[in-house]
């Protein structure tokens, strides 16, 4: 019987403790859970902004496509005006 009393007390005296820090772990996995619902957003925020910087690439790379295209004309044109000359 002493024993199982000791038991008891031992058990009514850690449960505080225990409850506690049940109480901390959830705690912190509460801000985990938060922390990665900022990075994930983050992390969306930089996708969008990594294809709209692709989109402006391609862009620039067709604009660049666009201007060699002129520079060859105007080259063709300009040796055709040379050789009329």
């Amino acid at each position: 019987m002493k024993n199982i009393r000791a038991e008891w007390r031992e058990i009514l005296v850690l449960a505080p403790r225990i409850l506690a820090e049940r109480r901390e772990i959830l705690a912190l996995a509460q801000r985990i859970l938060a922390e990665r619902r900022e990075i994930l957003a983050l992390a969306r925020r930089i996708l969008a902004e990594r294809r709209e910087i692709l989109a402006l690439a391609q862009r620039i790379l067709a604009e660049r496509r666009e201007i060699l295209a002129l520079a060859q004309r105007i080259l063709a044109e300009r040796r055709e005006i040379l050789a009329l000359v």
